[in-house]
């Protein structure tokens, strides 16, 4: 695993998208090291990088979901707290994609 490309969780919207963008910008550089010889135009690397970003975004929001829900079923007698929480994830979840998306 590379840690260097790894996402910290506690980043503010900003940080949050410029930890993605450095990501799909490392992945696009492996996409053209990796088929020597094909040259790509800036738009189409640019393209590219907008699909990786979107599925990063689309992945961590999908492991956010699933997060809550394991957060929610594993509580038992702390089923409304583990509620309370979900909300507020889902709640940030949202307003954190929301921003993201405002901020292309």
């Amino acid at each position: 695993m590379n840690f260097d490309m790894m996402v910290p969780l506690a980043l503010d919207p900003k940080e949050f998208l410029m930890a993605l963008q450095k990501i799909a910008d490392g992945t696009v550089k492996k996409l053209v090291r990796s088929v020597p010889g094909l040259e790509f135009t800036e738009t189409e690397l640019d393209e590219v990088r907008t699909l990786i970003e979107s599925a990063l975004e689309d992945t961590m929001a999908e492991a956010a979901a699933a997060y809550r829900e394991v957060t929610v079923m594993c509580c038992g007698a702390e089923a409304d707290l583990a509620h309370k929480i979900s909300h507020e994830a889902d709640r940030k979840t949202e307003l954190l994609v929301s921003q993201l998306s405002h901020l292309r």
